[in-house]
């Protein structure tokens, strides 16, 4: 955790790859971890509608530990980026969009704007919904997002 950038803790150290030296980390805590399909099978789940991830740039290989999960249970995903996590997790924005789509998901933005490699600043925020859902997701989501707007 970092008492100069609380924001900034996360389940790795994404800023001293991104700006060393930047962020003051007070201590390192060590917590037991599992991946969402060994949970959903050890508690043997036979739904899965949604998943939020805030994870510091960690979100990509937390959706890898999902991908099961992902291909069977269908659920709605929020994510919250780290618009850095593809540079400092070394892995290219291109290759997120990519598997995404491998799965049948399709990224959205809050405006209900389709996000892709070609329009991607809309990483920050993104609603992942599964193909077959997106048209009836995408509405209800509109809705609730126009009420705070």
């Amino acid at each position: 955790c970092s008492p100069s950038h609380p924001g900034r803790s996360g389940i790795s150290r994404i800023w001293d790859r991104i700006a060393p030296g930047k962020v003051d980390y007070a201590e390192t805590v060590t917590v037991p971890a599992t991946t969402i399909d060994k949970l959903v099978q050890g508690a043997g789940w036979a739904r899965l509608d949604f998943i939020k991830l805030d994870l510091e740039g960690g979100e990509f290989n937390a959706l890898h530990g999902a991908e099961d999960s992902l291909r069977h249970l269908r659920p709605l995903i929020v994510t919250e980026h780290s618009f850095h996590a593809p540079a400092a997790n070394g892995f290219a924005i291109e290759d997120y969009f990519d598997w995404l789509a491998s799965l049948g998901y399709v990224a959205m933005d809050p405006s209900g704007q389709v996000a892709d490699a070609a329009n991607p600043f809309p990483f920050w925020y993104l609603f992942l919904l599964p193909k077959e859902s997106l048209d009836r997701l995408r509405g209800g989501i509109r809705e609730v997002v126009n009420e705070f707007i």
